[in-house]
């Protein structure tokens, strides 16, 4: 039964999440990248690339000239959509010679992250493209919602394993509202009347007016409300075929002699599966009403399962060890703070055993990695985790072997235990300051 309810609880946050996502995102249209003089072929990256777990020995120099701008594209009903375009540049360098391929890494704060993997195929002939010019790139498959701001990173593969940090470009862009002319064009900014032009006229007749106005293609009726000194009447004009563009005549308005029309025309979009972006006119609830009643039944008796969980494993494990973290394989001497610890905790202040995580804090994927292991032995065996910051000022006055040798002594001498987390360019930064014999044993 509880492994049902969070079965179920998980089942309805992603369906929550793909709503969210929906009809935005990575879209690849073709696999193929090549251009003259270069076989190149790109796909969705599942997971990091190997140079990032397995160091080359020679890496390629970073790219440059990132430029990001929005571009308007339709697809094959006639539906535009506006799509992030990504171009940038390689250096002209005798490290192109290394160039492998390219990761794009695309973040936003509404959905997940996307990544994508150019693959070049053979060696770069010449530093220069054919034309002369720098090589260049371009990829433009992914379909962006107004006002979502995006950020791009993009690494040169394989990745420089010692200078990781300075490896990559950055860029930021957020896309513009429907105000924008691009923008307008788009099919979510269409159907809230963004770009409706509807060529109202009024001609009048010898008793009555005659008002005629051109139906819009993305709009399957309209509110016609004519004012005169009598008063406003509305009447609603509906259309079967939402992408005929035709007149339509409103006749027989009796017109009072003396009297001036106010005439407004106000387009009632229809709403589609996807697209549409509200609930009003005439879509269809019934999905979003199934979804709401399953959140109502479920999700209170999984919040009462999670409270009784959580209260027994306090329960159960209130004596149990705490745990601190502490970083090295860094001389930048940067203060860290997180979330899930606390720098002014320190190594006396723990009187049961203890378990002291060293770790190279030489890349934010890396430090991310670490600190999710932390918060884990956090909430499954209840510890308090707390970093023990880097000092530089004690590793000048007593040297970085005494200094990290002092903090394993504090451990053990408190029965406590260590665990060496390096990555493999923190691995090479710590041999190159220290050999192997130099180096205390650490169990």
């Amino acid at each position: 039964m509880f492994a049902f309810l969070a079965i179920s609880v998980f089942l309805l946050c992603c369906e929550v999440q793909a709503r969210m996502e929906c009809g935005y995102g990575l879209f690849l249209t073709q696999s193929d990248c090549s251009q003259k003089g270069l076989n190149c072929t790109m796909e969705e990256g599942d997971g990091v690339h190997e140079s990032w777990l397995k160091g080359q020995k020679h890496e390629p120099s970073p790219p440059k000239s990132l430029n990001l701008s929005i571009q308007y594209r339709e697809d094959k009903d006639g539906d535009g959509s506006a799509w992030l375009q990504v171009h940038w540049e390689v250096n002209q360098d005798g490290s192109i010679r290394w160039l492998k391929g390219a990761e794009i890494l695309i973040a936003s704060k509404e959905a997940r992250q996307k990544r994508v993997l150019f693959h070049f195929h053979g060696n770069f002939t010449s530093q220069t493209n054919p034309a002369g010019r720098n090589w260049a790139f371009m990829f433009n498959d992914f379909r962006v919602r107004e006002f979502a701001q995006y950020t791009v990173i993009i690494s040169h593969l394989p990745i420089n394993q010692l200078h990781r940090d300075q490896n990559y470009i950055k860029k930021s862009i957020t896309v513009p509202g429907c105000k924008n002319e691009i923008m307008k064009r788009t099919w979510p900014c269409k159907i809230r009347g963004a770009s409706c032009e509807v060529n109202l006229a009024a001609k009048t007749m010898e008793e009555s007016t005659h008002i005629s106005f051109t139906t819009g293609s993305y709009f399957t009726s309209h509110n016609v409300t004519i004012c005169d000194c009598r008063g406003c009447d509305t009447q609603v004009q509906h259309h079967k075929g939402i992408h005929d563009r035709r007149k339509t005549v409103v006749k027989n308005y009796t017109a009072h002699h003396g009297c001036s029309l106010n005439v407004t025309v106000c387009p009632i979009a229809a709403c589609r599966e996807i697209t549409c972006p509200c609930a009003r006119s005439h879509a269809d609830t019934s999905s979003t009403w199934s979804l709401m009643k399953l959140a109502v039944i479920i999700v209170p008796p999984a919040f009462l399962l999670l409270i009784i969980i959580v209260c027994v494993i306090r329960i159960k494990r209130r004596h149990k060890g705490k745990t601190i973290g502490n970083h090295c394989c860094n001389s930048s001497g940067d203060r860290l703070t997180d979330r899930h610890i606390s720098p002014d905790l320190q190594l006396h202040l723990y009187p049961h055993p203890i378990v002291l995580l060293v770790y190279s804090l030489d890349h934010h994927t890396y430090k991310d990695a670490v600190l999710a292991l932390a918060s884990l032995l956090q909430a499954q065996i209840e510890v308090s985790v707390s970093l023990n910051l880097w000092s530089s000022a004690d590793v000048s006055q007593h040297g970085l072997t005494a200094w990290l040798h002092g903090q394993w002594e504090a451990v053990i001498t408190q029965g406590g235990h260590v665990l060496v987390l390096c990555s493999h360019a923190g691995f090479l930064k710590w041999q190159g300051l220290h050999s192997w014999e130099t180096t205390p044993s650490l169990p």
